[in-house]
């Protein structure tokens, strides 16, 4: 039987569940229809789906493994935890409760793509985010949002949660990142993949970082049942990652990137804020240019939480940081 909800255990000490890619080992996933149909199709369509359009993992040989791992409050832990240092932080925008309120549809995009206009609740939302980024990140020019997702809701399009998996959207090794897109090229319409790729870079200013931003939307209670975590980045090395390809099938276009597998070491040092409520969201690095700063993520099972709450609904959005070119 499941124990009884203890509000004082927010350390979830020697979670047995996260899979880690060993060493030397590579792998590469192909997603079929049945991903994105999985949050909102009915089950007969889910079948038909995973049987002519499936996900599939290749690995090299066998193999990931799963490795017990602490996930630590962040709220109260006494280590030092600060976005300079870490490479995250959790942002209240309680203050801006009128902006969040304004946003009436979570699965808009704040900016123009093939199929839909740019919302404009978005945007403002957007722009009042840009605000408190730009505070965290003196040496930025600007911030650009490119796309967002919802992750466990019910409508079409909608993602499920990444559980278990410790992962990066991208990896960090720009040269392998460029030799994959000459075999798949980029869709001009995944922004971050030009954002990476220097197509945004002007002659004043480049992309020096990719930022990850997740909330919980669309909830009546805090998230406690699959929170994200993310990894210090100063326990993240080169060599705890491998390019890692991916291609998923979101029936107007097939996505293809290379996102980065993680390796387990022991001083990997893992966080998380539990009970996160829709008035904060969890900012984090994707990625950063030429210096290997960045915090792998993924979300998990939280063994602990009170009856009756409400599974986990969030958007996660990503945002291009830019600086003045750096002369040489």
């Amino acid at each position: 039987p499941r124990a009884p909800f203890d509000p004082t255990a927010t350390d979830v000490i020697d979670y047995e569940h996260l899979n880690f890619l060993e060493d030397g080992e590579q792998m590469e996933l192909t997603m079929g229809l049945s991903y994105i149909l999985q949050q909102s199709a009915p089950r007969w369509i889910q079948a038909l789906a995973q049987r002519f359009s499936p996900i599939t993992i290749t690995l090299s040989n066998t193999t990931t493994k799963s490795v017990t791992t602490s996930i630590y409050d962040a709220r109260k832990t006494k280590d030092s935890i600060n976005f300079e240092d870490s490479g995250f932080t959790l942002i209240d925008i309680s203050e801006d409760r009128a902006t969040i309120d304004n946003v009436t549809d979570w699965r808009a995009q704040g900016s123009e793509n093939p199929w839909q206009s740019a919302d404009p609740r978005m945007e403002s939302f957007q722009a009042t985010l840009e605000t408190r980024l730009l505070k965290l990140l003196p040496n930025a020019t600007r911030i650009k949002f490119t796309s967002n997702v919802i992750r466990g809701g019910n409508k079409f399009g909608d993602q499920p949660a990444a559980i278990d998996g410790p992962h990066l959207d991208y990896t960090q090794n720009d040269t392998a990142r460029e030799e994959f897109h000459k075999e798949y090229p980029v869709n001009e319409n995944v922004k971050e993949q030009l954002a990476l790729l220097g197509e945004w870079d002007t002659e004043e200013e480049e992309v020096v970082a990719l930022l990850g931003l997740w909330k919980p939307v669309l909830m009546n209670n805090p998230v406690c049942d699959h929170p994200l975590a993310v990894m210090d980045a100063r326990t993240f090395l080169a060599e705890d990652s491998s390019p890692y390809p991916i291609h998923i099938n979101f029936l107007v276009f097939i996505l293809h990137n290379l996102n980065g597998a993680i390796h387990h070491r022991p001083e990997q040092k893992w966080y998380y804020y539990p009970f996160q409520t829709e008035n904060e969201v969890l900012v984090f690095h994707q990625y950063s240019k030429g210096t290997h700063f960045a915090n792998p993520h993924t979300s998990f099972i939280n063994p602990n939480c009170p009856e009756g709450y409400e599974t986990r609904i969030s958007i996660e959005m990503r945002a291009a940081v830019f600086e003045k070119k750096r002369k040489d």
